[in-house]
């Protein structure tokens, strides 16, 4: 998002986005004035920055260690995680996850595309599939 404010984008992205969330919520027969949503907000949780924000704010189920795992059970909720890389080469969405895997500039290793293996483990991990093979650990 960087980029965009930089650029002057920003709000051209922003309506962008929302634009397409819109459609998107008309096609489900969602009223899009009832989920409200910002485009640049979502850019901004989901960047490297928000995601810190994010995990200083709620630290439950977040490993103590890297690439640990998490509390099991914190605050008498059970914590579970689990990802996957490609599983249906039909399916729209994995392969949009495995371009943006391609052209990660942040890479950890392997990842779904977006999160490594390593941060994607909360709380008790249930499994992790990647290349065909799972692992439960």
């Amino acid at each position: 998002m960087k980029f965009a404010d930089q650029t002057g984008s920003s709000d051209l992205l922003n309506v962008l986005i929302s634009s397409f969330g819109k459609v998107i919520m008309w096609a489900q027969s969602l009223d899009s004035n009832g989920f409200p949503h910002n485009a640049l907000a979502a850019g901004h949780s989901t960047s490297i920055e928000g995601t810190a924000e994010f995990n200083q704010r709620f630290q439950l189920g977040l490993s103590l260690t890297p690439c640990g795992e998490g509390k099991y059970q914190d605050q008498s909720i059970a914590l579970y995680s689990m990802t996957t890389q490609v599983t249906n080469p039909l399916d729209v969405g994995d392969a949009a996850m495995k371009a943006l895997d391609l052209i990660s500039a942040h890479k950890g290793g392997t990842n779904d595309g977006i999160v490594s293996v390593c941060r994607a483990k909360f709380g008790k991990p249930f499994g992790m599939i990647f290349h065909g093979i799972i692992s439960m650990k």
